[in-house]
């Protein structure tokens, strides 16, 4: 039988579970909320371009080289740019 301390023990690392999954929620909304907003400043910003590179999206929104590239990516898989190039620097963008 688990005595008092024992049960109480359980209680508080049930509630240190709950708030940690929480916490962790919070974080993947902030995240997904910070995607949203960096791809809506991307679709406005290239109204007015005719093309754009990976590294133009990294200094606009200041992402990674990475970031940008899935940015780039999934406005490709919305119908709004087409990937001009495969790899490198010459890679570039253009509005369809």
């Amino acid at each position: 039988m688990d005595t008092l301390e024992q049960k109480i023990q359980q209680i508080i690392a049930f509630i240190i579970s709950i708030f940690t999954k929480l916490e962790s929620r919070n974080l993947i909304d902030e995240k997904e909320d910070t995607k949203r907003e960096n791809l809506g400043k991307l679709r406005d910003f290239i109204k007015s371009r005719e093309q754009i590179a990976n590294n133009e999206v990294e200094v606009l929104l200041g992402v990674s080289d990475a970031t940008a590239t899935r940015y780039l990516e999934e406005l490709e898989k919305e119908g709004l740019l087409e990937q001009v190039g495969n790899t490198g620097q010459s890679v570039y963008y253009k509005r369809k």
